[in-house]
């Protein structure tokens, strides 16, 4: 059965559903959702989000400062920050992520074969690692490298003063970094 919270204020929230979508208005420190096949779509704010899905996918459009997102093969779309502590892991899910790292703060993405889109803020202070090992790799912050012999292709990049950590890796899925203007 679908799932409807809508109008809390404060106080932790925790949810898990298997099959049913999770739809979550609420304003929030803390937020905790399971699903095995059902979406989760969140809207208000949490300050801290911990979206886990296997099949459904992940629709967060005002993540607080921290969130960790995981799926196996749904699609996820989010944005917030700026994150202090971001992670997100999908296996065949494709990603459209939109944000900044806070200064200190780290973004940590991880794609089996989904491809994987960040649009980040073009005043971002972070040190950027990207890499993919068969897919194809863009950004607007440096050009990547591919390496002499093999497959992939990989980029470091200082961008502004370095204040955070954005680190993304996919094996086969596209990975695009790109600047929000």
């Amino acid at each position: 059965a679908p799932l409807v919270v809508d109008g809390l204020a404060g106080g932790g929230i925790k949810i898990n559903s298997v099959s049913g979508n999770a739809r979550i208005n609420a304003h929030t420190p803390s937020l905790d959702v399971n699903s095995v096949s059902g979406g989760i779509e969140l809207s208000g704010h949490a300050e801290q989000a911990s979206l886990q899905t296997v099949s459904g996918e992940i629709l967060a459009p005002v993540l607080g400062a921290r969130a960790k997102l995981q799926t196996i093969s749904g699609r996820v779309q989010a944005s917030g920050g700026p994150w202090q502590k971001f992670s997100l892991s999908t296996v065949s899910g494709d990603v459209q992520l939109t944000g900044g790292v806070a200064a200190g703060g780290s973004i940590d993405i991880d794609s089996m074969s989904g491809d994987v889109q960040l649009r980040l803020p073009a005043d971002t202070s972070a040190n950027l690692h990207a890499s993919s090992f068969s897919g194809d790799l863009r950004s607007d912050f440096g050009t990547p490298t591919k390496p002499e012999h093999g497959p992939g292709s990989s980029l470091d990049a200082h961008l502004g003063g370095g204040n955070g950590k954005i680190r993304i890796e996919t094996f086969s899925g596209d990975l695009r970094v790109r600047s929000q203007n």
